[in-house]
């Protein structure tokens, strides 16, 4: 076991006093709470609470009915219409529009604030969740003016994701406080398609005689510069991360060996830093666990294998965010935890390897209070394919959550995270908190695979190809934190449900809790932590992929993921042609080795949807065509090898046609679906 002394700690100066919620806030206040991790550690009092309006599908009412439970039209839902206004939030003040995301905004956004006859936000939806109100020429855009909305953005081009707003991952977000002290409506109107909206907006209420302003554009303007003061730290949120006040020292950690430090208080811990060394660094970072005990709890608040605590999973994967964030120096936790007496960390090495740690610590004397709850940080795994809400958190206690990171491991190319994110608060029967889909809960859209990073939430690994092998997310609720007095239950679908053999969920779930709370988690064994090594589909040895073939001329087609049939595609996926009619043509381009004359074979996929096709290769015909149709609805089969004849090929590109000629008479349409073709001598 090792003990202090092997790892730097630094004490700085000051004293924070944590004391009750103001009942008054200023504008400043609430600005201020989008960068003040210490705040969180504060416990909510009576009436606070985190909830959300989205356009999920209504017809999910109650876990007990499992197909409306599973419904997934999650767009185009709202509470009302008010004239040619469709409403998406209606919330009873005091509170705070904390958060506004959509997949595809469209039309005009109006936010009224305590009964105002007229918005104070009046405005198309995509340029509020972009940038500002002006084109990127610094001309207004169509039906907004510089009076309806100037979103305040220092830095950058008009246009460009920022820090309080932008696109990423397909996904459009609004973080900014807006206040309201006795009710805020926000509305839709004039977008061509309202009925296929996809939309969140997200409130944070406060205890009922919370004095709070009114917004409205003149109270951001006479905060301008705490306006620039927030966008800046949360443009550059690991630029205050140093190690200041210690030296970053070394630490070895053979395997089964035990580091142990114990700080004092009244205290916080405001900054750690680790930068890992090991022969295989994914598995180390697996292997150590990370324990942390706050003023001598019976279980340690904090338990998780260290690479995860630090939000991305499997390795090290690049990305800044204002709590956690891993670079190339290293990965680093600016999470604020109190303590009255004592912190226990202790690091174990519960693998084979020899592991290297370079790290430091960062505590600092504080003002003890019992309004001050302990950070908590616990991470569960689970490959079970039964469960369809997926727990991030189970908890009894008073606390709040402040965010998730979150891997998966996915054997297949298709989506993998069409479900929905549900919180029911201290024993709601219904969650108040209620999605439309993973990747929506996480601020992207429509399972996008770029990878993106901001203050508050990032994509930091997707494997692939697509949306198979491992991804890493994670999504801070800073501004709208969840606060429970009770009790609070955290999930996430895990659907689709077709797909779901094979797939592998891991989370950190952070949060802050009053002592002698409850929660389900236990710590998981070294053999259940391993991380899933990416895989590739098995090929047909001298395939040429259907889906890898260039498409020449014509369209609607792509690859389509196969991996549900266990492997009777080659490579898990076949090209996917959608014709609509018979005189449709696809042609697709591949090479042969040498000129020469080939023995060219197909292999086609048949399926209850599909036509009848002429191929040819080179501009001449198969001798017969094939017909796709499988004879039974829903039926989807390989065909096996199809001899299509013998053709003159050019070294190099040739061309592979596919024309629709027919169908069969109980086929509702003319499909086709491409394996891949094999060259014979």
């Amino acid at each position: 076991m090792r003990t202090a002394g092997s790892l730097a700690v630094a004490s700085l100066t000051g004293l924070l006093a944590a004391a009750a919620p103001a009942k008054d806030y200023s504008y400043a206040d609430l600005l201020r709470k989008m960068t003040d991790l210490a705040d969180l550690a504060v416990l909510p009092e009576p009436g606070e609470k985190c909830y959300q309006f989205s356009s999920y599908d209504r017809a999910s009412k109650t876990p007990e009915d499992p197909k409306g439970w599973n419904a997934n039209a999650d767009f185009g839902k709202y509470l009302r219409k008010d004239g040619d206004e469709h409403v998406m939030a209606d919330a009873e003040g005091p509170g705070c529009l904390v958060r506004i995301w959509s997949a595809n905004p469209a039309g005009v956004l109006k936010i009224y604030i305590d009964g105002a006859a007229e918005p104070a936000v009046a405005a198309p939806v995509r340029p509020i969740t972009v940038k500002s109100w002006q084109n990127a020429d610094r001309t207004p855009v169509p039906g907004g003016t510089q009076d309806a909305w100037v979103f305040p953005e220092p830095i950058g081009t008009a246009g460009v994701s920022s820090a309080f707003c932008g696109r990423r991952g397909s996904g459009w977000n609004l973080y900014f406080p807006i206040p309201f002290q006795k009710r805020l409506k926000v509305t839709v109107s004039g977008a061509e398609k309202p009925e296929r909206l996809y939309y969140h907006v997200n409130i944070q209420s406060y205890p009922a005689g919370t004095k709070l302003p009114s917004w409205s554009l003149d109270v951001v303007k006479q905060n301008a510069p705490l306006v620039n003061e927030i966008f800046e730290a949360l443009s550059k949120p690991a630029e205050s991360v140093a190690l200041a006040g210690g030296e970053a020292q070394s630490l070895t950690l053979l395997p089964q060996e035990r580091f142990e430090h114990t700080l004092y208080g009244p205290a916080a811990v405001t900054l750690a830093t680790a930068k890992v060394t090991a022969p295989d660094l994914a598995k180390a970072l697996r292997q150590i666990v990370l324990r942390v005990t706050f003023d001598g709890a019976a279980a340690p608040q904090v338990w998780t294998p260290l690479g995860d605590f630090f939000g991305s999973m499997p390795g090290c994967n690049l990305y800044r965010s204002l709590p956690l964030g891993i670079t190339k120096d290293g990965m680093y936790s600016r999470w604020y935890m109190p303590f009255k007496e004592s912190a226990r960390i202790e690091l174990v090495n519960e693998g084979p390897q020899q592991v290297s740690i370079l790290g430091s610590l960062r505590a600092e004397p504080i003002g003890w209070s019992d309004g001050l709850g302990h950070f908590h940080a616990k991470w569960r795994r689970t490959a079970k394919t039964e469960e369809f809400d997926w727990p991030f958190i189970e908890a009894k206690g008073r606390g709040r959550v402040v965010g998730v990171a979150m891997g998966i491991f996915n054997p297949q190319r298709g989506w993998w995270g069409e479900g929905d994110e549900k919180v029911w608060i201290d024993g709601e029967s219904f969650p108040s908190t209620f999605g439309t889909g993973s990747e929506d809960y996480f601020g992207y859209a429509w399972g996008s695979t770029a990878l993106f990073q901001h203050a508050y939430h990032n994509q930091t690994l997707c494997e692939g190809p697509e949306n198979a092998n491992n991804t890493a997310l994670n999504r801070w609720h800073i501004l709208d934190n969840l606060p429970f007095l009770r009790s609070i239950r955290f999930t996430i679908e895990n659907w689709p449900l077709g797909n779901r053999i094979g797939r592998d969920f891991c989370a950190v779930t952070y949060w802050y809790a009053a002592p002698g709370g409850e929660d389900f988690f236990a710590p998981v064994p070294l053999a259940d932590r391993a991380p899933r090594a990416a895989s590739r589909p098995f090929r047909f040895p001298g395939v040429i992929e259907g889906e890898e073939m260039p498409i020449v001329a014509g369209g609607d087609a792509g690859m389509q993921d196969t991996s549900g049939h266990k492997g009777q595609w080659s490579n898990n996926a076949h090209l996917w042609w959608r014709p609509k009619a018979v005189g449709a043509k696809l042609v697709l381009g591949f090479d042969a080795p040498e000129e020469g004359v080939y023995k060219v074979s197909a292999l086609m996929t048949k399926s209850w949807d599909y036509g009848i096709l002429r191929i040819s290769i080179n501009g001449t015909a198969a001798a017969e065509n094939f017909d796709g149709f499988s004879g039974e609805p829903g039926r989807c089969v390989p065909s096996g090898p199809i001899v299509l004849g013998v053709f003159p090929l050019v070294k190099g590109r040739n061309t592979l046609a596919l024309e629709v000629v027919g169908k069969h008479a109980a086929s509702p349409g003319y499909y086709a679906g491409l394996d891949g073709i094999f060259l014979g001598r």
